[in-house]
């Protein structure tokens, strides 16, 4: 069987800080393409990492998403790897508010369920220490909201 891949997500799809392996979805992408022993390309991976993007930007942007990356004759497969920067807090709040951050991926659920493709969801990453950036102090992340919304991702789907 005929796999296509595709691949969606933030900053660690697109594998900013690896500079080793280029991320996960690299390192699948890798994997997969190497265990093909043939001369002809029985599976694709396609990646669609966006550094910043939260459930809503990729809700924008799924649509395009998925028509430039649906392969007609091959069984298609969408991985979603999004949430973590909706956790964000800036300012006090997560930058998307967690019946937002629900809704969104309810939408792009339904949109990649509609196109006829299969759906991944993973979990979010955890930090492994409630991360503050120096040069904006009301930046951070903190794992007791990524686990609220990893729960409430778990729930939904």
């Amino acid at each position: 069987m005929k796999t296509n891949y595709i691949i969606i997500g933030d900053s660690i799809t697109y594998g900013i800080g690896d500079f080793e392996s280029g991320g996960w979805a690299t390192m699948f992408k890798n994997y997969i393409i190497n265990k093909d022993d043939s001369k002809v390309c029985n599976n694709y991976v396609h990646l669609a990492g966006f550094p910043g993007a939260k459930s809503s930007d990729i809700l924008n942007k799924i649509n395009n998403i998925l028509q430039s990356f649906i392969h007609k004759e091959f069984v298609n497969t969408v991985v979603l790897s999004i949430g973590i920067n909706d956790t964000q807090v800036f300012n006090g709040e997560p930058r998307n508010n967690i019946e937002q951050y629900k809704s969104n991926i309810e939408k792009i659920a339904k949109h990649v369920i509609d196109s006829g493709c299969n759906l991944i969801v993973l979990g979010l990453t955890r930090i492994e220490i409630d991360e503050k950036f120096l040069w904006k102090p009301n930046k951070y992340y903190d794992n007791k909201i990524i686990s609220e919304y990893d729960r409430n991702l778990k729930l939904i789907l």
